[in-house]
């Protein structure tokens, strides 16, 4: 057996949890709905997945948004 190279870097990568895929959400003053889509994708059935939400310079109210999901769901580095 071939080994993927996903093993590769599981194995070269000790103790980090490698997601099956990556949900990437940027958001530019969309505060508004950024909690809508973080939500959808919470509520899917897979659970194998990690949020990337990146900020282009939002001066809305992303911050405070994020905030509400920071226990429950974000890992910080």
């Amino acid at each position: 057996d071939a080994v993927g190279a996903s093993d590769c870097i599981a194995n070269y990568i000790k103790g980090t949890q490698i997601m099956k895929f990556s949900v990437i959400i940027p958001v530019y003053n969309k505060a508004a709905t950024l909690g809508k889509a973080i939500d959808s994708v919470l509520n899917q059935t897979f659970d194998d997945f990690e949020i990337v939400v990146v900020n282009d310079g939002s001066t809305d109210e992303f911050c405070e948004v994020i905030r509400t999901y920071m226990d429950d769901v974000i890992d910080e580095p």
